[in-house]
Protein backbone atom coordinates (compact mmCIF):
# COMPACT_ATOMS: atom_id res chain seq x y z
CA UNK A 1 0.00 0.00 0.00
CA UNK A 2 0.97 3.76 -0.95
CA UNK A 3 3.29 5.51 2.41
CA UNK A 4 1.09 8.16 2.80
CA UNK A 5 4.86 9.71 3.48
CA UNK A 6 6.59 9.27 0.19
CA UNK A 7 5.42 12.63 -1.16
CA UNK A 8 4.08 14.91 1.41
CA UNK A 9 0.80 17.06 0.38
CA UNK A 10 2.33 20.30 0.02
CA UNK A 11 5.41 19.20 -1.38
CA UNK A 12 3.20 17.60 -3.88
CA UNK A 13 1.41 20.27 -4.34
CA UNK A 14 3.74 23.01 -4.79
CA UNK A 15 6.15 20.46 -7.42
CA UNK A 16 3.35 19.65 -9.21
CA UNK A 17 2.63 23.04 -9.93
CA UNK A 18 5.95 23.53 -10.79
CA UNK A 19 5.86 21.16 -13.38
CA UNK A 20 2.69 22.06 -14.79
CA UNK A 21 3.92 25.62 -15.32
CA UNK A 22 7.56 24.42 -17.24
CA UNK A 23 7.86 24.67 -20.82
CA UNK A 24 8.73 20.56 -19.89
CA UNK A 25 4.95 20.23 -19.62
CA UNK A 26 4.24 22.66 -22.61
CA UNK A 27 6.51 20.55 -24.64
CA UNK A 28 5.35 16.99 -23.07
CA UNK A 29 1.80 18.05 -24.19
CA UNK A 30 1.93 19.12 -27.41
CA UNK A 31 3.59 15.96 -28.68
CA UNK A 32 -0.10 14.36 -28.12
CA UNK A 33 -3.40 13.88 -30.27
CA UNK A 34 -5.22 17.15 -28.58
CA UNK A 35 -8.66 16.63 -27.62
CA UNK A 36 -7.78 12.80 -26.19
CA UNK A 37 -9.71 10.89 -25.01
CA UNK A 38 -12.22 11.30 -27.21
CA UNK A 39 -14.66 8.07 -28.25
CA UNK A 40 -16.61 9.39 -31.63
CA UNK A 41 -17.97 5.83 -31.94
CA UNK A 42 -18.24 2.94 -29.80
CA UNK A 43 -15.04 0.47 -30.34
CA UNK A 44 -14.97 -1.05 -32.43
CA UNK A 45 -16.21 0.96 -35.21
CA UNK A 46 -16.95 -0.18 -38.38
CA UNK A 47 -13.52 0.57 -39.68
CA UNK A 48 -11.82 -1.70 -37.31
CA UNK A 49 -14.07 -4.58 -37.82
CA UNK A 50 -13.27 -4.82 -40.86
CA UNK A 51 -9.53 -5.07 -39.74
CA UNK A 52 -10.35 -6.93 -36.72
CA UNK A 53 -12.56 -9.85 -39.12
CA UNK A 54 -8.98 -9.53 -41.37
CA UNK A 55 -6.78 -10.04 -38.54
CA UNK A 56 -8.96 -12.82 -36.97
CA UNK A 57 -8.43 -15.00 -40.21
CA UNK A 58 -4.97 -14.44 -41.21
CA UNK A 59 -3.87 -13.85 -37.79
CA UNK A 60 -2.42 -16.67 -35.31
CA UNK A 61 -5.06 -17.53 -32.53
CA UNK A 62 -2.45 -17.08 -30.05
CA UNK A 63 -2.42 -13.26 -30.54
CA UNK A 64 -3.55 -11.69 -26.99
CA UNK A 65 -4.28 -7.73 -26.77
CA UNK A 66 -6.97 -7.49 -29.67
CA UNK A 67 -8.97 -9.25 -27.10
CA UNK A 68 -8.92 -5.99 -24.48
CA UNK A 69 -8.47 -3.32 -26.73
CA UNK A 70 -10.90 -4.00 -30.22
CA UNK A 71 -9.70 -1.81 -32.62
CA UNK A 72 -7.23 -0.58 -35.69
CA UNK A 73 -4.95 1.57 -34.44
CA UNK A 74 -3.84 3.91 -37.17
CA UNK A 75 -1.43 6.46 -35.45
CA UNK A 76 0.15 7.56 -32.23
CA UNK A 77 1.33 10.45 -30.59
CA UNK A 78 2.74 10.49 -27.55
CA UNK A 79 0.26 8.72 -24.69
CA UNK A 80 -2.38 9.24 -27.26
CA UNK A 81 -3.58 6.92 -29.98
CA UNK A 82 -5.84 7.72 -32.69
CA UNK A 83 -7.51 4.29 -34.34
CA UNK A 84 -9.43 4.06 -38.11
CA UNK A 85 -12.72 5.16 -36.73
CA UNK A 86 -11.11 8.77 -35.58
CA UNK A 87 -11.39 7.47 -32.11
CA UNK A 88 -8.57 9.24 -29.75
CA UNK A 89 -7.49 6.62 -26.28
CA UNK A 90 -5.30 7.56 -23.36
CA UNK A 91 -2.55 5.18 -23.59
CA UNK A 92 -1.21 4.12 -20.31
CA UNK A 93 0.35 0.96 -21.36
CA UNK A 94 2.91 2.18 -23.29
CA UNK A 95 2.90 -1.22 -25.55
CA UNK A 96 3.79 -2.48 -22.17
CA UNK A 97 6.67 -0.06 -21.18
CA UNK A 98 7.85 -0.15 -24.40
CA UNK A 99 7.50 3.11 -25.46
CA UNK A 100 9.44 5.00 -22.79
CA UNK A 101 8.89 8.30 -24.66
CA UNK A 102 5.61 7.74 -26.22
CA UNK A 103 4.81 7.69 -29.92
CA UNK A 104 6.69 9.46 -32.64
CA UNK A 105 8.81 11.52 -30.51
CA UNK A 106 10.83 13.87 -32.53
CA UNK A 107 13.71 12.65 -31.15
CA UNK A 108 13.57 8.81 -31.94
CA UNK A 109 12.15 9.88 -35.49
CA UNK A 110 15.13 11.69 -35.96
CA UNK A 111 17.66 9.35 -34.77
CA UNK A 112 15.49 6.34 -37.03
CA UNK A 113 16.13 8.80 -39.71
CA UNK A 114 19.71 9.59 -39.79
CA UNK A 115 20.58 6.15 -38.96
CA UNK A 116 18.50 4.87 -41.83
CA UNK A 117 20.32 6.59 -44.50
CA UNK A 118 23.72 5.44 -43.04
CA UNK A 119 23.18 1.87 -41.73
CA UNK A 120 20.32 -0.47 -40.47
CA UNK A 121 22.10 -3.85 -39.47
CA UNK A 122 25.50 -5.40 -39.89
CA UNK A 123 25.69 -8.09 -37.68
CA UNK A 124 27.51 -7.57 -34.32
CA UNK A 125 29.98 -5.43 -36.34
CA UNK A 126 31.73 -2.48 -34.77
CA UNK A 127 29.94 0.67 -35.71
CA UNK A 128 29.61 4.05 -33.89
CA UNK A 129 26.16 3.57 -32.79
CA UNK A 130 27.04 0.18 -31.27
CA UNK A 131 30.10 1.89 -28.99
CA UNK A 132 28.03 5.45 -28.08
CA UNK A 133 25.78 2.85 -26.66
CA UNK A 134 27.91 0.66 -24.64
CA UNK A 135 29.82 3.89 -23.39
CA UNK A 136 26.31 5.37 -22.34
CA UNK A 137 25.25 1.95 -20.49
CA UNK A 138 28.57 2.05 -18.81
CA UNK A 139 27.75 5.29 -17.46
CA UNK A 140 24.06 4.76 -15.97
CA UNK A 141 25.32 1.27 -15.31
CA UNK A 142 23.52 0.56 -11.14
CA UNK A 143 26.80 0.79 -7.77
CA UNK A 144 29.82 -1.75 -8.78
CA UNK A 145 28.63 -2.40 -12.53
CA UNK A 146 29.29 1.30 -13.42
CA UNK A 147 32.31 2.13 -15.75
CA UNK A 148 35.03 -0.40 -16.56
CA UNK A 149 33.94 -2.86 -13.79
CA UNK A 150 31.48 -4.35 -16.28
CA UNK A 151 31.00 -6.07 -19.31
CA UNK A 152 27.86 -5.53 -21.96
CA UNK A 153 26.26 -7.94 -24.01
CA UNK A 154 24.26 -5.66 -26.28
CA UNK A 155 21.73 -6.41 -28.41
CA UNK A 156 19.55 -8.98 -27.57
CA UNK A 157 16.51 -9.53 -30.49
CA UNK A 158 13.98 -9.01 -27.42
CA UNK A 159 13.93 -8.96 -23.04
CA UNK A 160 12.89 -12.49 -23.17
CA UNK A 161 16.43 -13.29 -25.02
CA UNK A 162 18.07 -10.83 -22.56
CA UNK A 163 17.27 -13.04 -19.98
CA UNK A 164 18.32 -16.28 -21.71
CA UNK A 165 21.52 -14.70 -21.91
CA UNK A 166 22.35 -14.13 -18.26
CA UNK A 167 20.97 -17.74 -17.57
CA UNK A 168 23.54 -19.59 -20.09
CA UNK A 169 26.22 -16.73 -18.24
CA UNK A 170 25.76 -17.96 -15.27
CA UNK A 171 25.68 -21.47 -15.65
CA UNK A 172 28.47 -21.25 -18.46
CA UNK A 173 30.60 -19.33 -15.26
CA UNK A 174 29.68 -21.46 -12.53
CA UNK A 175 29.65 -24.40 -14.23
CA UNK A 176 26.74 -25.03 -11.94
CA UNK A 177 22.94 -25.76 -13.37
CA UNK A 178 20.18 -24.85 -10.66
CA UNK A 179 18.34 -21.89 -10.80
CA UNK A 180 16.38 -20.00 -8.04
CA UNK A 181 13.23 -17.83 -8.99
CA UNK A 182 10.10 -16.04 -7.46
CA UNK A 183 6.48 -16.89 -7.88
CA UNK A 184 4.66 -13.91 -9.48
CA UNK A 185 7.77 -13.60 -11.52
CA UNK A 186 8.00 -13.27 -15.36
CA UNK A 187 10.62 -13.02 -17.44
CA UNK A 188 9.41 -14.29 -20.63
CA UNK A 189 8.48 -16.87 -23.67
CA UNK A 190 11.01 -18.97 -24.49
CA UNK A 191 11.80 -22.50 -23.28
CA UNK A 192 14.33 -20.68 -20.63
CA UNK A 193 12.81 -17.52 -19.79
CA UNK A 194 9.80 -19.81 -19.40
CA UNK A 195 11.06 -22.21 -17.34
CA UNK A 196 11.54 -19.42 -14.26
CA UNK A 197 8.45 -17.76 -15.13
CA UNK A 198 5.71 -18.36 -12.74
CA UNK A 199 2.85 -18.33 -14.29
CA UNK A 200 1.02 -21.62 -15.48
CA UNK A 201 -1.32 -20.63 -18.40
CA UNK A 202 2.29 -20.12 -20.09
CA UNK A 203 4.29 -23.00 -18.37
CA UNK A 204 1.59 -26.03 -18.82
CA UNK A 205 2.27 -25.74 -23.26
CA UNK A 206 5.56 -27.13 -22.99
CA UNK A 207 7.95 -29.09 -20.47
CA UNK A 208 10.02 -27.05 -19.00
CA UNK A 209 13.82 -26.91 -18.62
CA UNK A 210 14.69 -28.73 -15.60
CA UNK A 211 16.73 -27.51 -12.06
CA UNK A 212 14.69 -24.98 -11.50
CA UNK A 213 13.32 -23.96 -8.38
CA UNK A 214 11.06 -21.59 -6.53
CA UNK A 215 10.54 -19.05 -3.51
CA UNK A 216 7.34 -17.11 -2.31
CA UNK A 217 7.66 -13.63 -3.38
CA UNK A 218 7.87 -11.16 -0.49
CA UNK A 219 4.03 -9.90 -1.35
CA UNK A 220 2.86 -8.75 1.53
CA UNK A 221 -0.61 -8.27 0.61
CA UNK A 222 -0.95 -11.96 -0.07
CA UNK A 223 2.13 -14.08 1.59
CA UNK A 224 0.97 -17.43 1.36
CA UNK A 225 1.54 -18.31 5.07
CA UNK A 226 -1.56 -16.85 6.90
CA UNK A 227 -1.08 -13.16 7.23
CA UNK A 228 2.31 -11.47 8.29
CA UNK A 229 2.52 -8.34 10.41
CA UNK A 230 3.93 -5.99 8.39
CA UNK A 231 6.48 -5.87 5.28
CA UNK A 232 9.25 -6.46 7.72
CA UNK A 233 7.76 -9.31 9.33
CA UNK A 234 7.00 -10.44 5.65
CA UNK A 235 10.71 -9.84 4.31
CA UNK A 236 12.03 -11.56 7.15
CA UNK A 237 10.13 -14.66 6.37
CA UNK A 238 10.87 -14.73 2.66
CA UNK A 239 14.40 -14.90 3.57
CA UNK A 240 15.22 -16.90 6.34
CA UNK A 241 12.78 -19.48 3.68
CA UNK A 242 15.61 -18.58 0.78
CA UNK A 243 18.31 -19.10 2.93
CA UNK A 244 17.09 -22.34 3.87
CA UNK A 245 16.75 -23.48 0.54
CA UNK A 246 20.30 -22.57 -0.50
CA UNK A 247 21.89 -23.90 2.89
CA UNK A 248 20.06 -27.05 3.65
CA UNK A 249 21.10 -30.42 1.89
CA UNK A 250 17.85 -32.08 1.72
CA UNK A 251 15.88 -28.28 0.26
CA UNK A 252 15.93 -30.28 -2.76
CA UNK A 253 17.92 -27.78 -4.67
CA UNK A 254 20.61 -28.82 -6.35
CA UNK A 255 24.05 -26.90 -7.68
CA UNK A 256 22.25 -23.55 -7.84
CA UNK A 257 24.00 -21.02 -10.31
CA UNK A 258 22.24 -18.34 -9.54
CA UNK A 259 18.93 -16.53 -8.20
CA UNK A 260 16.73 -14.31 -10.85
CA UNK A 261 14.32 -11.64 -9.36
CA UNK A 262 11.77 -8.67 -11.05
CA UNK A 263 13.32 -5.80 -8.34
CA UNK A 264 9.54 -5.06 -8.93
CA UNK A 265 7.39 -7.75 -9.98
CA UNK A 266 5.54 -6.24 -13.23
CA UNK A 267 3.30 -9.41 -14.64
CA UNK A 268 2.71 -10.60 -10.90
CA UNK A 269 0.77 -6.85 -10.03
CA UNK A 270 3.73 -4.42 -9.73
CA UNK A 271 4.54 -6.35 -6.47
CA UNK A 272 6.85 -4.01 -4.78
CA UNK A 273 9.27 -5.63 -2.19
CA UNK A 274 9.80 -4.31 1.19
CA UNK A 275 12.86 -1.82 1.66
CA UNK A 276 16.01 -3.94 2.34
CA UNK A 277 14.82 -7.25 0.52
CA UNK A 278 16.75 -6.87 -2.08
CA UNK A 279 20.06 -5.99 -0.15
CA UNK A 280 19.73 -8.63 2.49
CA UNK A 281 19.45 -11.01 -0.92
CA UNK A 282 22.22 -10.06 -2.32
CA UNK A 283 23.87 -10.62 1.29
CA UNK A 284 22.65 -14.37 1.02
CA UNK A 285 23.62 -15.30 -2.92
CA UNK A 286 27.25 -13.74 -1.59
CA UNK A 287 26.93 -15.59 1.07
CA UNK A 288 26.27 -18.89 -0.43
CA UNK A 289 28.30 -17.70 -4.10
CA UNK A 290 25.76 -17.78 -5.96
CA UNK A 291 24.68 -14.87 -8.92
CA UNK A 292 22.59 -12.85 -8.59
CA UNK A 293 20.57 -12.07 -11.77
CA UNK A 294 17.95 -8.81 -11.70
CA UNK A 295 15.54 -9.18 -14.69
CA UNK A 296 15.14 -4.66 -14.83
CA UNK A 297 13.34 -5.45 -18.20
CA UNK A 298 10.40 -3.58 -17.22
CA UNK A 299 11.37 -1.88 -14.76
CA UNK A 300 14.63 0.00 -16.14
CA UNK A 301 15.34 3.14 -17.74
CA UNK A 302 13.48 5.86 -15.45
CA UNK A 303 10.92 3.86 -15.49
CA UNK A 304 10.38 3.89 -11.47
CA UNK A 305 11.60 6.54 -10.55
CA UNK A 306 15.40 5.56 -10.24
CA UNK A 307 17.48 5.17 -13.30
CA UNK A 308 17.19 0.65 -12.39
CA UNK A 309 14.84 -0.57 -9.77
CA UNK A 310 17.41 -2.32 -7.73
CA UNK A 311 19.35 1.00 -6.99
CA UNK A 312 15.97 1.76 -4.43
CA UNK A 313 18.56 -0.78 -2.25
CA UNK A 314 21.66 0.07 -3.07
CA UNK A 315 22.02 -3.41 -5.00
CA UNK A 316 24.90 -4.39 -7.74
CA UNK A 317 23.84 -7.42 -9.64
CA UNK A 318 26.08 -9.87 -10.88
CA UNK A 319 23.79 -9.57 -14.02
CA UNK A 320 21.18 -7.32 -14.95
CA UNK A 321 18.88 -7.96 -17.96
CA UNK A 322 17.48 -4.75 -20.16
CA UNK A 323 14.76 -4.34 -22.61
CA UNK A 324 11.55 -2.51 -23.11
CA UNK A 325 12.04 0.91 -23.21
CA UNK A 326 15.99 1.00 -23.95
CA UNK A 327 15.43 1.81 -27.61
CA UNK A 328 12.33 3.92 -25.95
CA UNK A 329 10.24 2.50 -29.61
CA UNK A 330 9.24 -0.73 -31.28
CA UNK A 331 12.60 -1.02 -32.61
CA UNK A 332 14.02 -3.60 -30.05
CA UNK A 333 16.93 -3.73 -28.50
CA UNK A 334 18.11 -5.23 -25.34
CA UNK A 335 21.13 -6.81 -23.73
CA UNK A 336 22.65 -7.83 -20.27
CA UNK A 337 25.35 -5.71 -18.50
CA UNK A 338 27.42 -7.93 -16.28
CA UNK A 339 30.67 -7.76 -13.19
CA UNK A 340 33.80 -7.75 -15.59
CA UNK A 341 34.93 -11.12 -14.04
CA UNK A 342 31.79 -13.09 -15.38
CA UNK A 343 33.32 -12.42 -18.99
CA UNK A 344 34.69 -15.93 -19.59
CA UNK A 345 32.61 -17.26 -22.16
CA UNK A 346 33.92 -17.94 -25.92
CA UNK A 347 33.14 -16.07 -29.09
CA UNK A 348 29.87 -17.11 -30.26
CA UNK A 349 28.34 -17.65 -26.92
CA UNK A 350 25.15 -16.10 -27.69
CA UNK A 351 24.61 -14.54 -31.31
CA UNK A 352 22.20 -13.69 -33.91
CA UNK A 353 21.26 -12.16 -36.82
CA UNK A 354 20.14 -8.76 -36.20
CA UNK A 355 21.45 -8.16 -32.17
CA UNK A 356 22.75 -3.99 -31.82
CA UNK A 357 22.07 -3.11 -35.46
CA UNK A 358 22.85 0.21 -35.47
CA UNK A 359 19.48 1.51 -35.81
CA UNK A 360 18.54 -0.16 -32.43
CA UNK A 361 21.48 1.21 -30.93
CA UNK A 362 20.99 4.74 -32.42
CA UNK A 363 17.35 5.12 -31.13
CA UNK A 364 18.94 3.79 -27.84
CA UNK A 365 21.49 6.22 -27.52
CA UNK A 366 18.46 9.25 -28.03
CA UNK A 367 16.40 7.93 -25.36
CA UNK A 368 19.05 7.43 -23.13
CA UNK A 369 20.31 11.34 -23.84
CA UNK A 370 16.56 12.12 -23.07
CA UNK A 371 16.10 10.97 -20.33
CA UNK A 372 18.92 12.42 -18.66
CA UNK A 373 18.62 15.77 -20.19
CA UNK A 374 15.08 16.06 -19.43
CA UNK A 375 15.62 14.39 -15.74
CA UNK A 376 12.96 11.99 -16.74
CA UNK A 377 14.57 9.72 -13.82
CA UNK A 378 13.57 12.51 -11.30
CA UNK A 379 10.44 13.42 -12.89
CA UNK A 380 8.91 9.20 -12.81
CA UNK A 381 9.32 9.71 -9.40
CA UNK A 382 7.29 13.03 -8.46
CA UNK A 383 4.55 11.75 -11.46
CA UNK A 384 4.34 8.39 -9.71
CA UNK A 385 3.67 9.53 -6.54
CA UNK A 386 1.38 12.23 -8.08
CA UNK A 387 -0.83 9.50 -9.51
CA UNK A 388 -0.73 7.37 -6.23
CA UNK A 389 -1.49 10.23 -4.38
CA UNK A 390 -4.75 10.54 -6.92
CA UNK A 391 -5.50 6.80 -6.44
CA UNK A 392 -5.83 6.42 -3.06
CA UNK A 393 -7.73 10.20 -2.57
CA UNK A 394 -10.31 8.88 -5.24
CA UNK A 395 -10.14 5.17 -4.55
CA UNK A 396 -8.71 4.17 -1.38
CA UNK A 397 -12.08 3.69 0.14
CA UNK A 398 -13.71 2.33 -2.26
CA UNK A 399 -15.17 -1.45 -1.20
CA UNK A 400 -13.34 -3.42 -4.07
CA UNK A 401 -9.69 -1.97 -4.11
CA UNK A 402 -7.24 -3.99 -2.06
CA UNK A 403 -4.95 -1.93 -2.64
CA UNK A 404 -2.29 0.59 -4.68
CA UNK A 405 0.71 0.38 -5.12
CA UNK A 406 3.96 0.64 -6.91
CA UNK A 407 6.94 2.97 -8.23
CA UNK A 408 7.45 5.80 -10.48
CA UNK A 409 5.09 5.48 -13.69
CA UNK A 410 4.95 1.51 -12.90
CA UNK A 411 1.88 0.98 -10.72
CA UNK A 412 -1.01 -0.95 -9.98
CA UNK A 413 -4.80 -1.25 -8.60
CA UNK A 414 -5.70 -4.44 -7.01
CA UNK A 415 -9.34 -5.27 -6.86
CA UNK A 416 -11.08 -7.90 -4.78
CA UNK A 417 -14.70 -8.60 -4.12
CA UNK A 418 -13.92 -8.49 -0.69
CA UNK A 419 -11.27 -6.70 1.67
CA UNK A 420 -11.46 -9.12 4.48
CA UNK A 421 -11.07 -12.13 2.58
CA UNK A 422 -8.67 -10.53 -0.58
CA UNK A 423 -10.66 -12.62 -2.78
CA UNK A 424 -9.62 -11.78 -6.23
CA UNK A 425 -12.16 -9.75 -8.43
CA UNK A 426 -10.62 -10.89 -11.75
CA UNK A 427 -13.82 -11.03 -13.84
CA UNK A 428 -14.86 -7.39 -12.27
CA UNK A 429 -11.36 -6.02 -13.80
CA UNK A 430 -11.78 -7.59 -16.99
CA UNK A 431 -15.06 -5.48 -17.00
CA UNK A 432 -13.57 -2.34 -15.95
CA UNK A 433 -10.83 -2.86 -18.37
CA UNK A 434 -13.54 -3.16 -21.00
CA UNK A 435 -15.18 -0.31 -19.86
CA UNK A 436 -12.67 1.98 -19.52
CA UNK A 437 -11.84 1.07 -23.40
CA UNK A 438 -15.05 2.22 -24.23
CA UNK A 439 -14.54 5.59 -22.68
CA UNK A 440 -10.79 5.75 -24.51
CA UNK A 441 -8.47 4.56 -21.45
CA UNK A 442 -6.04 1.75 -22.25
CA UNK A 443 -4.89 0.14 -19.21
CA UNK A 444 -3.24 -3.45 -18.92
CA UNK A 445 -3.97 -6.22 -16.75
CA UNK A 446 -2.08 -8.42 -14.18
CA UNK A 447 -1.53 -10.11 -10.96
CA UNK A 448 -1.40 -13.61 -9.96
CA UNK A 449 -5.16 -14.09 -10.70
CA UNK A 450 -5.82 -11.37 -13.48
CA UNK A 451 -7.15 -8.91 -10.96
CA UNK A 452 -5.11 -5.96 -11.24
CA UNK A 453 -5.03 -3.06 -13.51
CA UNK A 454 -1.53 -1.81 -14.56
CA UNK A 455 -0.71 1.38 -15.57
CA UNK A 456 2.86 1.43 -17.48
CA UNK A 457 2.51 4.94 -19.48
CA UNK A 458 5.14 6.62 -21.45
CA UNK A 459 7.59 8.97 -19.03
CA UNK A 460 6.24 11.97 -21.03
CA UNK A 461 2.86 11.79 -20.29
CA UNK A 462 1.61 15.31 -19.56
CA UNK A 463 -0.20 16.08 -15.93
CA UNK A 464 -3.33 17.46 -17.51
CA UNK A 465 -3.36 13.87 -19.20
CA UNK A 466 -3.02 12.42 -15.55
CA UNK A 467 -5.94 14.17 -14.54
CA UNK A 468 -8.06 13.20 -17.17
CA UNK A 469 -7.42 9.26 -16.41
CA UNK A 470 -7.72 9.64 -13.15
CA UNK A 471 -11.12 11.16 -13.06
CA UNK A 472 -12.41 8.45 -15.98
CA UNK A 473 -10.68 5.77 -13.47
CA UNK A 474 -12.50 6.99 -10.52
CA UNK A 475 -15.64 6.76 -12.52
CA UNK A 476 -15.57 3.46 -13.90
CA UNK A 477 -14.22 1.69 -10.94
CA UNK A 478 -17.69 3.23 -9.33
CA UNK A 479 -19.90 2.57 -11.77
CA UNK A 480 -18.57 -1.41 -12.69
CA UNK A 481 -18.62 -1.59 -8.69
CA UNK A 482 -22.12 -0.44 -8.11
CA UNK A 483 -23.52 -2.97 -10.93
CA UNK A 484 -22.34 -5.84 -8.60
CA UNK A 485 -22.60 -4.70 -5.21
Amino acid sequence: MMDPNLFPSEENAMSLHLVQQSSQEEEFERLNFEGAPRIVVKPPGPASKVILDEQKKLDSNAIYYPIHYPAAFDEGRGCTLKDLDGNLFLDLIGASGVLSLGNSHPVIIEAITKQLNKLASILDCATVPRIELLKRLHEIAPGGLRGMNSKVLLGSPTGTDAVEAALKLARSFTGKQGILTFQGGYHGQTVGALAVSSKTTFRSVVPMMPLIYSAPFPYTYRWPFGNVVDEEDCKDSCLNYIDYLLTDPDSGIVDCAAVIIEPIQGEGGVTVPPKGFMKELQKICNEKSVLLIVDEVQTGLARTGKMWACEYDGVTPDIMCMGKGLSGTGIINAGIIYKKELDTWKHGAHVGSNRGSPLACATSCATIDYIRQQGLVERSEKIGNYILNQLQERLGTNKFVGEIRGRGLLLAIELVLDKKTKKPATELTEKIMKRLFERGVMVEDAGHFANCLRLIPPLTIPVSTIDSAMEIIEDVVKEVGSEIA
